[in-house]
């Protein structure tokens, strides 16, 4: 499985399994999704209201109140995922529903630039044959519409997804990105659990100035760093943790974090 380091305040680096071709198909069919029934919902609307036959000469005609409105209506659809990842940390619906999110090769959060060009092969990427979808949606034949908006949608993409080492379809190419799935994080006691007994002392009462997220790296962190062994990451984690909190140990790194971990547990859950 292929993943992605990811800085974090504490200047340790995470690692993020890549998404899916599936996580991916998944995550573009409920935007497709939600983007086809705004599309119909609005044309629908306009055709009926405006009592006009909307074609596509209309937006070549004189501009007419209605014509303005259509054509408005059209920008949200048209702009949904770069505005949607600019603003929402590079997550659309879909990718929140799925818990992925869209972040660059080195783990850096995307520039307003690098949105812009996985915006902009969307042509290739998404719309590539989708244009179909245009004829049964001026003829009033929205179920189908629908269906043509979604089973040409996409298929571009999908196949760089599938071939290329990193997930990436020719937008993430051009802009450098991919898209990650996050780990999901049910609670703070499942994340951090640490089972003590009503007898425990507590040997760091230092802990007290750490927050819920500190312990949450914290542990990820400690548990990535046995299960590859490597000591140099426990050894620049326990350094960290002691900088921070004052806390002056001779314990050996894997024991401190350890017992930085159940002091945490013990002092925030019984008091909890």
């Amino acid at each position: 499985m292929n993943t992605i380091s990811i800085p974090t305040t504490q200047n340790i680096e995470l690692e993020y399994p890549i998404a899916s071709t599936q996580e991916r198909f998944l995550a573009g069919f409920i935007d497709q999704f939600v983007l086809g029934i705004y599309i119909i919902l609005f044309h629908y609307l306009v055709y009926t209201y405006s009592n006009l036959e909307l074609s596509l000469e209309m937006l070549e005609a004189d501009m007419t109140s209605w014509g303005v409105l259509y054509f408005l209506l059209w920008l949200p659809a048209v702009l949904y995922s770069l505005i949607m990842e600019t603003t929402n940390g590079g997550q659309t619906v879909g990718k929140i529903l799925t818990k992925t999110r869209t972040i660059r090769l080195d783990g850096s959060t995307p520039d307003t630039a690098s949105y812009f060009l996985r915006w902009l092969f969307r042509l290739i990427d998404i719309w590539f044959l989708r244009w179909l979808f245009f004829v049964p949606l001026y003829n009033g034949d929205y179920l189908m519409a629908l269906v043509q908006f979604l089973l040409f949608a996409g298929w571009i993409g999908l196949i760089f997804v599938a071939a290329t080492k990193n997930n990436q379809r020719i937008g993430d190419l051009v802009s450098g990105t991919t898209v990650i799935k996050l780990k999901l994080v049910t609670s703070f006691l499942d994340t951090i659990y640490v089972e003590t007994g009503d007898s425990y002392q507590l040997v760091f009462p230092e802990i007290r100035s750490l927050s819920d997220r500190d312990m949450s790296i914290l542990k990820e962190v400690l548990d990535t760093g046995l299960k590859s062994r490597n000591p140099q990451l426990l050894q620049k984690l326990a350094n960290k943790v002691k900088d921070v909190t004052g806390i002056k140990s001779n314990m050996p790194d894997q024991q401190f974090l350890e017992t930085i971990l159940a002091d945490y547990n013990h002092f925030f859950g019984k008091k909890g």
